[in-house]
């Protein structure tokens, strides 16, 4: 009943505690227990009361976030997750960061973050209001790999294949290692740490850290030596009766301690010396032949006289 015939008169026990307010229709109580409120008609002096009980519900949420995923070079994003938080269907969410990045769902139970750092999450139980809060950190793992790599030797007329080495590069279990080419040739070991090149030009190695994707690439050139020496073994000549003999001239060959000469006969020809030499002596009429080499690269050249 209300109205100015009313007065009112709140009343605690069982540990109940009245702050302010005893004599209104809301006071203020600071504890539980019972508290009765006693209605007066002060018109007529009658009276009526009543009892209602003030239970405490101040028990605080669990604010649970899983260990969270490593931010990598293919990672750049990773979801906290702080959907195990109890109790469930109850609870809002807040999430926050020190030095971090958060993306979206900074008010859901899981957050995208972008950045490594420090981030919290703060559970409510709506119910009571009450809070909880657990702070993870997110870490990075974008170390690159080392990568470098060398030719050992290079491509001659002798020498058809050399090794390209990346043993300088990181190894173990978690590297791998792709070889390609775009003007060579790859003849084994593309996805090994060593190959082997079957022509010149350039080579590339891509070492991946397979625990973080993170990559590492190398470029480098195998050399090649293939140029031809110069095989020239003189004009056309005429051996005749006044000239039983002749001696050849190939003194415009390639010359040099890394050039050897071989001359051989056609056609009825006869070296009588000098078969090794820029200028044997000849004794009959034919076709000779001088073959000259490059011992550096195995290169020759073949040309005739006749």
């Amino acid at each position: 009943s209300q109205g100015p015939d009313y007065s009112y008169n709140w009343s605690a026990s069982q540990g109940g505690i009245i702050l302010s307010g005893e004599s209104t229709l809301n006071p203020t109580v600071g504890g539980t227990g019972l508290y009765t409120i006693l209605v007066t008609n002060n018109f007529n002096g009658c009276t009526r009361s009543d009892t209602v009980s003030v239970a405490i519900n101040t028990q605080n949420p669990n604010a649970v976030v899983a260990p969270p995923p490593i931010l990598t070079c293919t990672a750049n994003s990773v979801t906290l997750n702080g959907g195990n938080s109890t109790p469930t269907g109850v609870l809002s969410y807040q999430w926050s960061t020190l030095n971090g990045t958060i993306q979206s769902g900074q008010n859901s139970p899981s957050a995208v973050v972008s950045a490594a750092g420090e981030y919290t999450l703060v559970v409510t139980n709506t119910v009571n209001g009450c809070t909880d809060s657990q702070t993870v950190i997110v870490v990075p793992d974008n170390s690159i790999p080392v990568v470098t790599a060398v030719a050992q030797g290079i491509i001659t007329c002798s020498v058809g294949q050399v090794i390209i080495n990346g043993a300088g590069s990181s190894s173990g279990p978690n590297f791998n290692y792709q070889w390609s080419t775009g003007n060579g040739v790859i003849l084994s070991g593309a996805n090994s740490i060593q190959a082997t090149a079957g022509a010149p030009g350039q080579y590339t190695l891509i070492v991946t850290n397979t625990t973080n994707n993170c990559t590492a690439t190398f470029n480098l050139e195998v050399p090649s030596d293939l140029v031809n020496p110069v095989a020239e073994p003189g004009a056309d000549r005429i051996l005749d009766c006044s000239s039983p003999t002749l001696t050849l001239d190939g003194s415009n060959s390639s010359q040099g301690a890394n050039f050897i000469y071989q001359w051989t006969a056609g056609n009825g020809g006869n070296i009588v010396s000098g078969s090794n030499t820029l200028s044997p002596v000849i004794d009959a009429p034919g076709a000779y032949a001088l073959l000259v080499t490059n011992t550096s690269n195995g290169c020759s050249s073949t040309a005739t006289t006749n």
